[in-house]
């Protein structure tokens, strides 16, 4: 694997294409504009300090279909490192949208600065060294996608999965739905949200067993939920482009009790909703989750 810190780069007369195209993470953004990398979501990442987690190494995920609205660019799938590389667009603030349409994960939208890279372009395909030094990784952005509630999780992962209903049976589709959870003794959370049938999952990999619980394996987790609020007359975008965007402050506005655009006020567990063991289940105000574990729970209003 290339090396993720900044490495001292040779450029012998008349190497430069060559020496772009052999490099991993390099070689998609040398000529382009800009590169994402989607990677499934890991609820640890969002513990560390901003913009770390973007240097981890991470699989990446094939098959998408990422596009840049308002332009024809398509981007290159690198295998090697997990990037969709673009190239060619222009420089300004650019809205990108991630599907796929193998159903392993919810959709993404989000939005990008894009600096104008026509000169590094233009030297680079003249075989000359960019004038200007930058730092290539400015130009990877890494983003962690949500399972969806189809999605095939891996045996002896923690887990839950369900669907959001509210007082009537009925389900409800896009709602924010967010789990108290631990990450070695320290208090977390992990945000999802619903999909246009009202199914609901989250991976919860930081889960580790507590030998001092009772049971060990199982430990009670609160929830809270955020509901869409009606659409605006005559609105007729896709969801995916209303839908908010759960970077970091979102997360923690929910935990905190801060309504994101477009949604009613965070609703507790236990209060406004309960967890359901299935199809006429148990009513709970938390959910035992058992450690190691996919597990069904309902999540429906009261």
């Amino acid at each position: 694997m290339t090396p993720l810190l900044p490495q001292p780069v040779p450029w012998p007369a008349g190497e430069a294409l060559p020496w772009a195209r052999d490099r991993h993470w390099e070689g998609v953004t040398a000529l382009g504009s800009v590169a994402i990398q989607p990677v499934p979501h890991r609820v640890d990442e969002e513990t560390l300090t901003a913009g770390l987690e973007r240097w981890l190494p991470r699989e990446g995920i094939a098959d998408l279909r990422v596009r840049c609205q308002g332009s024809r660019l398509r981007p290159s799938w690198h295998g090697a490192n997990g990037l969709y590389g673009f190239v060619g667009l222009p420089a300004g603030v650019h809205r990108f949208t991630i599907e796929d349409p193998l159903g392993r994960y919810l959709p993404a939208r989000f939005s990008l600065s894009v600096a104008d890279r026509r000169a590094v372009a233009e030297s680079l395909q003249r075989l000359e060294r960019p004038a200007l030094a930058e730092d290539w990784r400015l130009l990877v952005h890494r983003l962690p996608l949500r399972p969806s509630p189809g999605a095939v999780r891996r045996p002896g992962s923690t887990g839950l999965w369900g669907e959001v209903r509210d007082a009537g049976d009925r389900p409800i589709p896009f709602a924010l739905v967010q789990l108290q959870t631990r990450l070695h003794s320290v208090a977390a959370t992990a945000t999802t949200w619903s999909d246009a049938a009202g199914g609901y999952a989250l991976d919860l990999d930081g889960e580790r067993p507590d030998p001092l619980a009772n049971p060990a394996d199982v430990v009670q987790r609160d929830g809270r939920l955020c509901l869409p609020l009606p659409p605006a007359a005559g609105t007729a975008q896709p969801w995916i482009e209303l839908m908010p965007v759960l970077d970091q402050a979102l997360v923690q506005g929910i935990a905190t009790g801060l309504a994101p655009a477009g949604y009613g006020p965070p609703r507790a567990s236990g209060t406004d909703f309960r967890f359901r063991d299935g199809p006429g289940g148990t009513l709970r105000d938390r959910v035992p989750l058992r450690i190691g574990r996919q597990q069904r729970w309902d999540l429906v209003l009261i």
